[in-house]
């Protein structure tokens, strides 16, 4: 009789919480539009991922891409504010810097035009647009320590560095550099406060990779890195870098190691970042160096980039990065953003193919709150700039502000 009474109130127990689990997922699913495929929350909208469970593989994959409408979720940046329409109506133009102290601050973008490329500013203060510089042939670009506008182009097996002459308002040549014996052409490059530019190039011929020094004020060209000897030698396998504010440099290879190089004391730290390197997603790979000098490596891991490179932590990825792209064998990729700034309240905001997206590390909390495909452009007071549907929105810094 005991045991029957014990089983009868199991079940009781078990009615009950399947009553609650039920209850607290019909609640989830009134917060969730699956039109427009946003959940809300009561201070912004944030976009849910395209599946709720696994990512579907093979053929079914193929199907479920093709049901799926390109676009479809088009979500504003609701909590930014909407500052200037821009002078061209055109998905290529973009932010990417910003120049001068706070009353004469400029914003700089690029624009892709049948003719080349254009680069234009616009000043918060005086809300003027202007276009600064054009040039045709397809070229890199960065500025330097003192903002200013370096372009760099290879052709003719020689590469050419220019650099905006502000009072001329022209592009002059500053030198030419043919290209060397031992690589074919560049992968990635890296300025360093340094006025240096590092070069992540590719010998065609051995099927390595090597790394090169461009002094900008002499025009020479350096191998300052070399594999040690006795060592292994990874050097073929780098797919990134990146130089921090000390200007050292952090290369990432295949395997998923990090190496930092301080060429002036010769020293090398290695770390291994246990996470999967997908090789079919090696595009998005990038180091991003915060306030509290730490080392983000995208939307995997944080690590301080103090003597020993320690202190790592792995980072939970977001499924909202998953987006339908054709990445040569399936038609979705779980993307890895790429790091754009940090705001005085911890968060690191991201820029994707699918949206735009910031994360608190201290939290774990992930946020797509905008379909814009657009840079995120942080100015001297800590405000955020982006571009959607033609105009230019701003996230005031009072916004980000450490919570007391």
């Amino acid at each position: 009789m005991k045991n029957n009474l014990n089983v009868f109130i199991v079940f009781l127990l078990l009615i009950n919480l399947s009553a609650c689990i039920g209850q607290q997922v019909d609640t989830d699913f009134k917060n969730i539009d699956n039109l427009s495929g946003v959940v809300k929350n009561d201070s912004e909208t944030c976009m849910s991922p395209l599946f709720d469970d696994a990512i579907p593989m093979g053929e079914e994959s193929f199907v479920i891409a093709d049901a799926i409408q390109d676009d479809i979720i088009l979500i504003p940046p609701n909590t930014w504010n909407k500052k200037a329409v821009l002078p061209l109506h055109d998905l290529s133009f973009q932010a990417i810097h910003f120049t001068g102290a706070e009353e004469s601050e400029e914003l700089w973008f690029r624009n892709f035009k049948d003719s080349g490329i254009s680069y234009w500013t616009f000043s918060p203060i005086k809300k003027e647009w202007e276009e600064k510089v054009s040039y045709s042939s397809e070229h890199e670009y960065f500025f330097d320590t003192q903002n200013q506008l370096w372009l760099f182009t290879s052709e003719n097996s020689t590469l050419e560095f220019l650099m905006f002459d502000k009072k001329l308002n022209t592009l002059v040549s500053m030198f030419e550099i043919p290209h060397q014996e031992y690589f074919s052409w560049y992968l990635r490059y890296s300025y360093s406060p340094t006025h240096n530019l590092w070069l992540l190039t590719h010998n065609h011929e051995t099927n390595s990779s090597g790394l090169f020094l461009v002094d900008l004020e002499s025009g020479e060209l350096t191998n300052p890195i070399r594999p040690e000897e006795g060592s292994l030698d990874i050097s073929n396998n780098w797919i990134t870098l990146k130089t921090d504010q000390k200007g050292r440099l952090f290369t990432l290879n295949i395997d998923g190691i990090v190496e930092r190089f301080n060429v002036s004391t010769g020293e090398i730290s290695r770390r291994g970042i246990p996470t999967a390197m997908d090789i079919l997603d090696l595009s998005s790979r990038d180091f991003f160096f915060t306030q509290d000098d730490r080392v983000l490596l995208d939307d995997r891991a944080i690590f301080d980039n103090g003597e020993y490179l320690s202190n790592l932590h792995v980072i939970f990825r977001s499924p909202v990065f998953i987006t339908k792209i054709f990445n040569g064998v399936q038609p979705f990729v779980w993307e890895s953003p790429e790091p754009q700034a940090e705001t005085e309240d911890g968060r690191i905001w991201y820029k994707s193919n699918r949206g735009l997206a910031w994360h608190q590390p201290e939290t774990g909390e992930w946020c797509m709150f905008t379909s814009a495909k657009s840079n995120i452009v942080k100015d001297s007071q800590g405000n955020l700039w982006i571009v959607y549907d033609n105009a230019l929105y701003m996230l005031p810094a009072s916004e980000t502000k450490k919570q007391e």
